[in-house]
């Protein structure tokens, strides 16, 4: 039985973090796909993200779009971002969901709404005690994670996964903004510096958000 086909759509806006983590995914999985905007024609009730693949199958939320784009796409090729076997498996999914547990809800989404969404969205000037909390927790977990990118080549082990992916979506914003000081923290530095020179992150590094001028470090892949 055949089944028609449909293009491979992503649902998705560039300045969302869980987005960015999808596009990355389907990069890295070297899945052609077009991105199209959640206010458009037809998507404006459906999640963000959401995943179009082309046998018309719909699926929403970025752990569940990850996990469904590795089983049909990485797995049969032997390119598994989450891992081989349960213990692999196991220890990705413990750091993937330490990025997007702690380190995104304490780090990068309070500072991502007060520096830009804020604003955009109407509810006035940012929260200077917001920002300050967000800061001292950045401080804080991006030290964690200097410890974590200094143990391995990748984040969980020898191979690049998801939480990989998930952490470059993130830092991705925030050096957008200029929020991240570098020199502080040379060994994440130089992680991310591998993982900007990916051809899965070029076409994040080409991403531009009205109303605001990137940081100079952030599409230079030597900063």
């Amino acid at each position: 039985m055949s089944f028609p086909v449909f293009p491979r759509l992503l649902i998705g806006l560039s300045i969302d973090q869980s987005s960015r983590f999808i596009r990355l995914v389907l990069g890295e999985l070297r899945i052609a796909f077009d991105l199209r905007d959640p206010r458009g024609e037809g998507h404006t009730r459906l999640e963000v993200p959401t995943f179009c693949d082309e046998n018309g199958t719909q699926i929403s939320y970025a752990t569940v779009i990850a996990e469904y784009l590795d089983e049909t796409y990485g797995v049969p090729l032997g390119q598994s971002l989450i891992g081989e076997d349960p213990i692999k498996r196991a220890k990705v999914r413990q750091i993937w969901r330490y990025i997007e547990g702690p380190v995104a809800e304490r780090v990068t989404q309070p500072l991502m709404f007060e520096r830009v969404h804020r604003r955009a969205s109407g509810q006035g000037t940012p929260d200077s005690i917001a920002i300050q909390r967000a800061s001292t927790a950045k401080a804080y977990y991006f030290k964690e994670l200097e410890g974590l990118t200094d143990q391995a080549t990748w984040i969980a082990g020898p191979d690049l996964s998801v939480a990989d992916l998930a952490l470059a979506a993130q830092l991705s914003l925030l050096d957008y903004l200029g929020l991240i000081a570098w020199a502080q923290y040379p060994t994440l530095a130089d992680y991310y510096r591998r993982l900007k020179s990916r051809p899965a992150m070029r076409p994040l590094l080409a991403d531009r958000w009205e109303g605001h001028i990137p940081s100079p470090t952030y599409a230079d892949l030597d900063f």
